[in-house]
C-alpha cells in the first residue's frame, strides 16, 4: 500500500514537472516567432522606404543637362524648368530688349543709308569731277568731261586715277561707291560746293587747295552722314553680340539653377507597418504604410 501510493506521488511531480517544462518551451517557441515576425516586419519596412525613397527622388529631381540646352535655345527657359520664376523673367526680358536694340539699330542703319545714298545721288556730279581731272591732272590728253556714257566716262577716269591716287571710282550705284566718295580727298571735286578751279593736285602740307587739305562743307557733312550709318550697324553688332553672351550665361546659370533646385529638395519619407484583420476568418495580417511629405 505505502509502495502504491509513493508511486501515485511520483507520477503527479513527474508529469507536473514535465507540463512546466512543456509550457516554457511552448512560451520560448511562440517568443522566438514574435522575435521573427518583428524582423521580418523591420526587414520589410526597410526595404520598402528604401525603394519608395528612390522611387520619389528618381521622379522629382531634374536634369541640369536639359536645363542648359533649354537655356541654351531661349534665355530663362532653363530656369523656368529648374522653378526659378524671377531669373527666368529676368533673362527672357533681356533677350527681348537685345533683340529689340538690334532691329531698331538695323533699322536706323537702313534709313541712314538711304538717306545718304539719295544726298549723294542729288549732289556728287562725275562730270564735274571729270572736268577737274581733264583741267589739273592729266592736262585734258585722255579724259572726256562731257562723256554722256557714264560707263565709258568712268573708264577714262579710272585709267588717270590709277596713276595718279590711291583708289579709283568704284561701279555707280555701289556701296563702295558711296562710301569712297565721301571718304577720299580726290573725289571732293565731285561735290557742289567745291571750287575746281583752286584744287591742286600737287601741293604740300601748308597748301590749304591742295587736294589732300581741301575740303568743303558739303563734303564733311556726307562723310558724318555716311559715318552715322555705319555706327548704327556696328551698334546693332553689339546687341547680336549681348544676345550670344546672354544665351551663354542663361545656359550656365540654369545648371546652377537645377542644382540647387536639387539640393533644396527635401523628399521627407515616414514608414511604419500596421496591424490589419481580414478574410473570412478575420486573420490578422500586417500592411506596410508609407507617407510622403515634400518641402520646397
Amino acid at each position: 500500500m505505502k509502495n502504491a501510493l509513493v508511486i501515485i506521488i511520483s507520477f503527479v511531480l513527474i508529469s507536473s514537472s514535465f507540463a512546466q517544462e512543456l509550457s516554457k518551451k511552448e512560451d520560448l517557441t511562440n517568443y522566438i516567432l514574435s522575435a521573427k515576425k518583428v524582423s521580418q516586419a523591420n526587414e520589410v519596412e526597410k526595404d520598402v522606404k528604401d525603394n519608395f525613397h528612390k522611387s520619389i527622388s528618381a521622379s522629382t529631381e531634374k536634369s541640369p543637362v536639359l536645363g542648359a540646352v533649354l537655356s541654351g535655345i531661349l534665355p530663362g527657359a532653363g530656369e523656368f524648368y529648374a522653378k526659378s520664376y524671377i531669373k527666368a523673367g529676368i533673362f527672357l526680358a533681356i533677350e527681348a530688349g537685345l533683340w529689340y536694340g538690334y532691329v531698331n539699330y538695323q533699322n536706323k542703319g537702313d534709313a541712314q543709308t538711304d538717306y545718304y545714298h539719295t544726298y549723294a545721288d542729288q549732289n556728287w556730279n562725275i562730270h564735274k569731277y571729270a572736268q577737274w581731272i581733264h583741267d589739273k591732272v592729266t592736262g585734258g590728253a585722255t579724259v572726256n568731261p562731257n562723256e554722256q556714257d557714264l560707263n565709258v566716262l568712268r573708264s577714262q577716269l579710272n585709267a588717270v586715277e590709277s596713276q595718279n591716287f590711291s583708289h579709283t571710282l568704284p561701279v555707280f550705284g555701289t556701296q563702295q561707291y558711296y562710301e569712297l566718295i565721301g571718304k577720299y580727298q580726290n573725289f571732293v571735286a565731285g561735290w557742289p560746293d567745291a571750287d575746281i578751279s583752286v584744287i591742286n593736285q600737287n601741293g604740300g602740307a601748308n597748301d590749304p587747295n591742295w587736294y589732300e587739305n581741301y575740303k568743303t562743307p558739303i563734303f564733311i557733312s556726307y562723310s558724318y552722314d555716311r559715318q552715322r550709318a555705319n555706327d548704327y550697324y556696328d551698334t546693332s553688332t553689339r546687341f547680336v553680340m549681348g544676345v550670344i553672351v546672354n544665351h551663354v550665361l542663361s545656359a550656365a546659370d540654369a545648371v546652377w539653377s537645377v542644382n540647387m533646385f536639387n539640393k533644396k529638395m527635401e523628399v521627407k519619407t515616414g514608414m511604419r507597418v500596421e496591424e490589419r484583420y481580414g478574410g473570412i476568418f478575420m486573420e490578422k495580417y500586417s500592411l506596410p504604410t508609407a507617407k510622403l511629405t515634400v518641402q520646397f
